[in-house]
């Protein structure tokens, strides 16, 4: 993934720490992005910011978020798609 259409924006992925629990993950800091292709067994946490592709546009625009209000856990896409 490369960052040219965002080049004011960083994104750093939690798992790339070495202790990737070093901070706390809250909705304010943390969204969940490309969710269409979590793979099965994924779960979203309740009151998170989940989005199917990008967080942004490609003009930047932020798109519109999927908000579960109980933990949610990827099955399969049939499922999902419902």
């Amino acid at each position: 993934m490369t960052w040219e259409n965002f080049s004011k924006a960083a994104g750093v992925f939690c798992g790339s720490f070495d202790n990737p629990n070093w901070f706390a993950r809250n909705p304010e800091n943390t969204v969940y992005t490309f969710a269409e292709e979590a793979p099965k067994g994924t779960v979203f946490p309740a009151g998170f910011p989940v989005y199917q592709g990008h967080a942004l546009s490609d003009g930047g625009a932020i798109n519109s978020p999927t908000v579960y209000p109980v933990h949610s856990m990827v099955t399969n896409k049939a499922e999902r798609d419902k």
